[in-house]
């Protein structure tokens, strides 16, 4: 989960998913991918000082960084210690490892990335994820800075799964993004591939 600017909410809507998912009885693991502004220790008052980065550099053990059953079925990778180069640690053969391990233990795991409009970390884990949901702040995040991420992510090849506009109260509707639905999807299927192709808050509960 990613989106284009910071302080966009995409960390607390990416917290409140995971939570929500493991209510359902469903093995969860959430990453904190954003090695440079970690925030989901915060959010469930976890200590970062061991974390994704520790294990990506085998520094630490895995089941040393992993904080078990946070709520309910819920596991967290917090961030860890923040690194010099988060870019090359995520699209580093490691990372690859370390994914392809935790997908046999889990049924669905979520990553916390990085803003794509600030730096392409996500890009880096393009070929390793099923997709990225888009977190856009009602009113805030503009068109223009929609498109710029959309693009972004194309070019790396990666599988937009959707939109998650939040900070929309009832009075305003979901009106606001509505024609740029159209227009991405239009965009998308025509200019970066058919749909077979890509295939391949209420802040309830957190401080972020």
């Amino acid at each position: 989960m990613t989106s284009a600017n910071p302080s966009e909410g995409k960390s607390v809507t990416v917290a409140n998913l995971a939570v929500a998912v493991a209510q359902t009885d469903k093995e969860v693991l959430l990453i904190d991918a954003d090695m440079r502004k970690p925030v989901q220790h915060k959010c469930f008052r976890l200590s970062n000082k061991v974390g994704l980065s520790d294990v990506i550099t085998g520094d630490k053990p895995l089941d040393k960084a992993l904080n078990r059953n946070v709520t309910g079925s819920l596991d967290v990778l917090t961030s860890g210690t923040i690194p010099p180069n988060p870019s090359e640690l995520l699209a580093s053969r490691q990372m690859k490892e370390l994914l392809e391990t935790l997908k046999e233990r889990y049924d669905m795991i979520l990553i916390d990335c990085a803003p794509i409009n600030v730096v392409s970390d996500v890009a880096g884990l393009s070929q390793e994820i099923a997709g990225v949901v888009m977190v856009v702040h009602y009113g805030s995040t503009t068109y223009p800075e929609l498109d710029d991420a959309v693009n972004r992510l194309a070019l790396a090849n990666c599988n937009v799964l959707g939109f998650a506009v939040n900070e929309v109260s009832s009075k305003h509707g979901s009106g606001y993004y509505s024609n740029y639905k159209y227009k991405y999807k239009y965009k998308y299927d025509y200019q970066y591939g058919s749909a077979k192709q890509a295939e391949e808050k209420e802040k309830a509960g957190f401080a972020c």
